[in-house]
């Protein structure tokens, strides 16, 4: 008894089931979708990556984008393994029963549209995998189906990568953010000189109001150059400038928001006034 505990122990996963199939089992698999034309032609002809898993969740079948992708990251071939073993993610990298099996897995759409296509569901998720290398995280965009071959359970996962789409919506949030903060400014030191119509309050607010305008100009051009980068057409161009004055001008800016109303914004007397270079903000 004392035996059969330990290789129960063994198999104890946080989340999906951690057996996998026989080597004899998987490679009859794998062969089964190679000899298969219709099928193949299939999966193949998708855009996005298709991986057709099995029971066990172990990849039997990819199609020519998920197999360059992976190529790209050193991976020849990832028959066999679960997708997030492909891919290189982390958490499952956390036990030796791998992809699916850790308790973080129970909040990854994939792992739960995974779960839910081996009951017999289409499901649609999306999941982010955290890998191992810096910057090269993948949001993804999932849909799982079930497929009955030849008798035999199998499960189409057909992934889309909208890593693009997350950073531009991050991008929207903070441009229409700074937007409307450099904005309200703008309004409020306009409010100013219109409650004031002097020649001394034109002088004393005129400048910050140009200062503040260029300040929303140049948020817009920001906005449209990491658009831009995003689509790998960037082309920087770096220029000469002091710290000292783009702080006070921010200072000046923030200061006439409604939010500082009874407050003063000020440049520490003792700041720095350093020469940087940069497609200056």
């Amino acid at each position: 008894m004392p035996a059969a505990n330990d290789a129960r122990a063994a198999f104890q996963s946080g989340f999906l089931p951690a057996e996998r199939a026989s080597e004899n089992e998987l490679q009859a698999q794998i062969a089964l979708f190679h000899n298969d034309a219709l099928t193949t032609a299939l999966r193949d002809a998708a855009l996005g990556f298709v991986l057709v898993l099995n029971q066990y969740r172990q990849i039997v079948h990819i199609n020519p984008p998920f197999a360059e992708y992976l190529a790209l990251r050193g991976v020849d071939s990832p028959l066999g393994q679960r997708p997030g073993e492909a891919l290189g993610c982390i958490r499952s990298l956390e036990t030796h029963l791998g992809c699916g099996t850790t308790e973080s897995c129970r909040s990854c759409g994939a792992a739960g549209a995974i779960a839910a296509g081996l009951h017999g569901q289409v499901h649609v998720a999306e999941c982010c995998i955290q890998t191992a290398q810096s910057g090269d995280d993948l949001d993804l965009l999932v849909r799982t189906t079930p497929l009955m071959l030849h008798g035999e359970p199998f499960l189409i996962l057909a992934a889309l990568d909208i890593s693009h789409e997350k950073r531009r919506r991050a991008l929207e949030r903070v441009f229409f953010h700074d937007v409307n903060n450099t904005a309200a400014g703008i309004s409020g030191l306009a409010s100013l000189i219109e409650l004031e119509p002097s020649a001394e309050s034109a002088q004393r607010f005129g400048p910050l109001l140009v200062a503040a305008s260029r300040t929303l100009l140049d948020e817009i051009a920001s906005q449209r150059e990491l658009l831009a980068a995003e689509r790998s057409e960037l082309v920087a161009h770096p220029t000469l400038f002091r710290t000292l004055p783009l702080l006070r001008e921010l200072a000046a800016l923030c200061g006439a928001h409604a939010v500082a109303n009874g407050r003063q914004i000020l440049v520490g007397e003792d700041s720095d006034n350093v020469l940087m270079q940069n497609d200056r903000p």
